[in-house]
């Protein structure tokens, strides 16, 4: 069992129709450890709120998404504790400091950070950190 932190981009597969989303899922039903900053669930909130605001999503659909999120069985770390090391992340990377703030739970919590966003994988997937962010598609 290894330890992952999603970020928002994996967690709005659990809920909405996106690629890679029965990948996604099947993380809930894994024996992996999951866990994300406490970010994750206004990040997956904000996603859930525009595809209301564009009609996807009627808001009984957001309830219930909402309430599978705030049951998933994640460990939550506090963004506060994690703020240090994701902000000298940014600054060395050059990305923003919310994305790091996952690349800092995996670091902080010696896990791999899972996520869909290509531009953080970009960002992180070549270098001393390249072990440590991996692409949806890519878990086993």
């Amino acid at each position: 069992m290894s330890r992952l932190v999603v970020d928002a981009s994996v967690g709005v597969k659990w809920f909405l129709p996106e690629p890679d989303d029965e990948r996604a899922l099947a993380l809930l039903r894994s024996e992996h450890d999951l866990s994300a900053p406490d970010l994750m669930y206004p990040e997956v909130g904000n996603a859930l709120w525009k595809r209301c605001r564009r009609g996807d999503l009627t808001l009984r659909d957001v309830d219930d998404a909402v309430d599978r999120l705030l049951a998933a069985p994640i460990i939550v770390h506090p963004s506060s504790a994690l703020l240090p090391l994701a902000l000298t992340l940014a600054l060395r990377m050059a990305q923003p400091v919310y994305d790091c703030l996952y690349v800092a739970a995996a670091l902080a919590h010696d896990g791999r950070l899972v996520t869909a966003d290509r531009r953080l994988l970009n960002a992180f997937g070549r270098g001393p950190l390249s072990r440590r962010v991996v692409a949806i598609e890519d878990v086993r």
